[in-house]
């Protein structure tokens, strides 16, 4: 079925950051959407429907997959305030990330119906290389890149079509121009335009591979238009390059500054809190070349231009935190 869909692709959790910016995308594409959240979002195109499903009841699920040509599954739990920092002992982030992946499972019964889902890179860990291209053990480290995990394989051992694509750290405007995003980097933003320091729990060395929510998007489309020649096992998008945390926070600052006329606020390096991962100390930098040759797809937005766009949103509408 490569680059062809029968059926409208069903968008699950469409009214997060990730998931609306895919509408938009798709939307854009002319693409016949089905973007189902909690509570129904927004429409932002004529060949985009909506709908208001709990993701955790397959029957409630089996009534808007009647008939879908794709599910991208992007339902996850997310804690306010820490991200994906879950708790061990937290059931919320199992019932939030596995169970909405069983109930799929069970909506779909016996339908062969393509599945691409939003996973991590964090599940290999910290490998004795930085540069992941897919080859290396799953060695999950935090709650969440187990939940991750656990979520692939339900979808990879029900028999479905299924994609799991695992993504680095995500930044970026999605589909509202004057929202920074969420993440790491709009949380810097953020507390630049507020006037506070920014801290680092290293010396700001370790590198991110800092992928944009646009670009984001297109794989997740690329994806489904693939889904044939994809399905069966994960796949590793980046850009290639790990750029160091230190420079991205400054560079920040600097943009923040330019658009306030204040001075650059501080960059100061800070104790790990308690909740810290082996990961947040780990660097990443992503080789996205096996799915590049299947897709065609590459990141194309320029980091620079990323973070242009998140200090313009945040210095707009400034967000205290």
């Amino acid at each position: 079925m490569s680059g062809t869909v029968i059926g409208p692709v069903l968008v699950l959790g469409a009214g997060g950051y990730l998931g609306s910016t895919l509408v938009t995308h798709l939307a854009r594409r002319g693409t016949e959407v089905v973007a189902v959240g909690r509570r129904a979002p927004r429409a932002v195109g004529p060949t985009v429907r909506t709908a208001a499903v709990d993701a955790t009841d397959p029957d409630d699920l089996a009534r808007v997959v009647a008939g879908a040509g794709a599910v991208v599954h992007l339902v996850a739990h997310l804690v306010p305030g820490r991200s994906w920092r879950v708790a061990d002992d937290d059931p919320a982030g199992e019932a939030g990330t596995v169970g909405p992946a069983r109930a799929l499972v069970a909506a779909l019964r016996d339908r062969r119906v393509p599945v691409v889902t939003a996973s991590t890179v964090g599940i290999a860990g910290c490998p004795e290389r930085i540069r992941l291209d897919g080859t290396e053990p799953d060695d999950p480290r935090t709650p969440y890149d187990r939940q991750k995990l656990a979520a692939e394989r339900a979808l990879l051992e029900s028999g479905l079509p299924a994609v799991p694509v695992r993504l680095p750290t995500v930044y970026g405007r999605g589909a509202d121009p004057a929202a920074p995003g969420t993440g790491v980097v709009a949380a810097m933003a953020q507390r630049a335009a507020a006037g506070r320091d920014l801290t680092l729990w290293h010396d700001g060395s370790v590198r991110r591979d800092l992928l944009h929510v646009r670009d984001v998007a297109a794989a997740l489309d690329a994806a489904v238009r693939h889904a044939d020649r994809l399905a069966g096992r994960p796949w590793v998008i980046g850009t290639g390059i790990g750029v160091p945390l230190g420079a991205v926070v400054r560079g920040l600052a600097t943009r923040i500054a330019d658009r306030t006329g204040r001075e650059p606020v501080p960059v100061v390096q800070v104790p790990a809190p308690d909740h810290a991962a082996p990961t947040d100390f780990h660097s990443v930098e992503v080789d996205p070349a096996a799915f590049r040759a299947v897709t065609g797809w590459r990141a194309r937005t320029p980091l620079g231009t990323g973070l242009d766009e998140v200090a313009d949103a945040v210095a707009t509408r400034p967000v205290p935190v």
